[in-house]
């Protein structure tokens, strides 16, 4: 990220919002299937490694561009972070039944974070695209 403008700001936000969707694809395939199979162990050991990435490069971003989050964007930051760092916890002891409340958390908190984070992107789409169309927009549509 050698420019750290607005398009790149873009682009580095929308990455980390494709990598979020595409681990929450992956977390939704963890918890209907799961059976001992080597695809299912692949996408654990996916998971585990796109949790630390998305760690990581949301910690990137939050140093970066935190300030200017809203107090319900801090929230599902703050929730993210902290679901991260159980995650990271699961990836070191494992997640045996000794340490199910572990996984119970890290799901849970997660959870939380991603849905406020979800409102909040559908907020902003909808108000992007408010600005975007205009009635000049519509009557031509029509």
């Amino acid at each position: 990220m050698g420019s750290s403008g607005p398009s790149s700001r873009g682009r580095f936000t929308s990455t980390l919002a494709a990598g979020g969707a595409l681990l929450l694809l992956n977390s939704a395939y963890l918890a209907a299937f799961a059976s001992p199979t080597l695809f299912y162990f692949a996408n654990v050991a996916l998971h585990v490694l796109g949790g630390a990435v998305l760690l990581a490069a949301g910690a990137f971003w939050l140093r970066r561009h935190g300030a200017g989050l809203t107090r319900p964007g801090r929230a599902a930051a703050a929730l993210l972070a902290a679901g991260g760092l159980l995650g990271v916890a699961l990836a070191i002891t494992g997640a045996t039944t000794r340490y199910s409340w572990l996984l119970r958390a890290h799901i849970a908190i997660v959870t939380a974070g991603a849905v406020i984070a979800l409102i909040l992107a559908a907020r902003h789409a909808t108000l992007t695209a408010r600005r975007r169309v205009r009635p000049a927009h519509a009557i031509a549509f029509v």
